[in-house]
């Protein structure tokens, strides 16, 4: 699997989860993925770019900003998968 499609929060939860009409208790598994990597470090490229960067000043549409949020958060990711390998 890339890391841009793994998940960055992944959650598993086993026991009770929830009752049912009844009242009863249910046991099972829930499997939640979670975000993906790719977007969970856009979203902390696009954090800073809007909070310190001279760039959030002039450039006001935010489809550039999210473009450029990716393209980050790509770099980030396929450095990372150069290092593991």
């Amino acid at each position: 699997m890339k890391k841009d499609e793994e998940a960055a929060f992944p959650l598993t939860h086993e026991g009770l989860i929830g009752h049912d009409a009844q009242n009863y208790p249910m046991y099972g598994t829930i499997v939640a993925k979670g975000m993906s990597m790719r977007f969970y470090a856009a979203c902390a490229a696009m954090q800073g770019l809007l909070a310190g960067n001279e760039l959030s000043k002039y450039v006001i549409d935010p489809t550039t900003i999210v473009q450029q949020a990716y393209k980050f958060a790509d770099e980030l990711l396929k450095q990372e998968n150069q290092w593991e390998n």
